[in-house]
C-alpha cells in the first residue's frame, strides 16, 4: 500500500469512525466501506432527482 493510499484511508477513518484506533485495519476496512457505501447512495440519489426532474412526478 503507498503512503498517500494510507493517509487517504487514515482521513475516512477520521471522518467515519472519529475516535477509533485508526491503527486498526478492520477501522480502515469499515471507513473504505462506509466511504464507497455514501459515494454509491448519492449517485443513486442524483440519478433518480434526474429522472424525477425529466420525467416529472
Amino acid at each position: 500500500m503507498s503512503e498517500n493510499a494510507y493517509s487517504h484511508y487514515l482521513a475516512l477513518a477520521a471522518k467515519h469512525l472519529p475516535g477509533s484506533d485508526v491503527k486498526d485495519l478492520d477501522v480502515l476496512a469499515t471507513a473504505l466501506h462506509l466511504e464507497k457505501n455514501y459515494w454509491e447512495n448519492f449517485k443513486n440519489s442524483v440519478a433518480n432527482g434526474i429522472a424525477l426532474a425529466l420525467n416529472g412526478d
